[in-house]
């Protein structure tokens, strides 16, 4: 993506700076105390949403999504 790279590069982060907030939250209480799959950007917790997207999901479908993340889940816990 030679284009948006040549028109973002100055906007992008370093693989450090892109890591922080996960590396942050592995090892966080935040990850703890804070309801699970929330956005979180330079650790702090965001809207899932982008200001100006168009992006949009009602409560089933974000139940449904968390269901099958969590029966994913399930095969990955020690029996």
């Amino acid at each position: 993506m030679p284009d948006f790279h040549r028109s973002m590069k100055e906007s992008l982060r370093a693989p450090e700076q892109g890591a922080d907030t996960v590396v942050w939250l592995s090892v966080s209480e935040a990850a703890v105390k804070n309801p699970s799959g929330r956005f979180y950007q330079d650790r702090k917790m965001v809207s899932a949403h982008l200001p100006l997207a168009w992006t949009r999901c009602s409560a089933l479908e974000e139940q449904k999504l968390v269901s099958l993340l969590e029966d994913m889940a399930k095969t990955f816990q020690p029996h």
